[in-house]
């Protein structure tokens, strides 16, 4: 656990604050709070973050699925902290709008960004959560969703969620920095976006 947190927090704030860490002979475990006392979130910081996010998601879809030409429609950011939830926040709103205000945090729609599966719009950003430790999910686009939830019902890692007005399949593997998703109706429906051409 220890050793993903670093890697995360080394992909956020760049590998500078860790050798600084190292260089001063400071031990211990690296927390998000540290990281944002000496480091304000960008626009730049969170595009990359969540280019990750995306990158590792479609890993771990692939890993799972023979679904390779599917678009993300929708990711997520967990924060682990209330200074960095605040920071990414903050981030999020200087790229685009809040569109939903939700419980568990805020989703945004966000000028188009590029990533490995598509150009990604929405965005959300959630509050911590002890049931969230992974640095976030990834929401992907199934053109027959009824076909492949028969394909993966009761197969070990997915797990499906019915919500009153949709339904999920979630993906999540032992040890993944992310979670993946793959929703009925794709989120931007569900936020009554027009799909992206």
């Amino acid at each position: 656990m220890a050793e993903k947190r670093r890697k995360s927090i080394s992909r956020f704030c760049g590998i500078d604050f860790l050798q600084n860490r190292i260089l001063a002979g400071i031990k211990g475990e690296y927390t998000c709070n540290e990281v944002l006392r000496s480091k304000s979130m960008t626009q730049n910081d969170l595009i990359s973050l969540v280019q990750e996010i995306v990158k590792d998601a479609v890993r771990l879809k692939d890993a799972y699925t023979d679904l390779r030409d599917v678009t993300v429609g929708y990711a997520c950011v967990f924060a682990h902290g209330d200074a960095e939830y605040a920071e990414l926040r903050k981030a999020a709103e200087s790229m685009g709008q809040e569109i939903k205000s939700t419980p568990t945090g805020s989703v945004f729609l966000v000028q188009p960004m590029p990533t490995v599966a598509g150009s990604l719009r929405v965005l959300k950003i959630r509050i911590p959560d002890e049931t969230r430790t992974e640095r976030g999910d990834a929401d992907f686009n199934v053109p027959d969703y009824q076909k492949f939830r028969i394909a993966v019902m009761g197969t070990p890692g997915f797990t499906i969620i019915p919500r009153a007005d949709c339904e999920m399949i979630e993906l999540m593997e032992s040890g993944a920095d992310v979670r993946v998703y793959f929703s009925d109706p794709p989120v931007e429906k569900q936020l009554g976006l027009a799909t992206l051409e």
